[in-house]
């Protein structure tokens, strides 16, 4: 598992990761870009990989556009939410 705090961070260290990434939690809302901007990009560079998305907050039609890409996680989450969004993500295949 890598974690990063930012995406220029997550960018940095992923230059060096020798292995496919499978997944990716990411906050909706980063400093400098969105998660779904970010999203995006790994997707381009690892086409397998799967993403989660994060936020505690969104307006109404931002959530379903994040919603449409994949599971969101509204924050407080539970442990147990996490582990069904990352079954979900796992079954639905590349």
């Amino acid at each position: 598992m890598l974690t990063a705090p930012t995406v220029a961070e997550a960018a940095a260290l992923l230059l060096d990761f020798p292995w496919t990434l499978d997944a990716a939690l990411l906050d909706v809302v980063l400093p400098g870009t969105s998660g779904l901007v970010y999203a995006e990009q790994l997707r381009q560079r690892y086409p397998a990989a799967r993403v989660v998305l994060m936020t505690g907050w969104l307006e109404p039609e931002k959530l379903e556009a994040a919603r449409r890409r994949g599971p969101v996680l509204l924050k407080p989450f539970t442990p147990r939410a996490l582990i069904e969004a990352v079954e979900a993500i796992s079954a639905s295949g590349p």
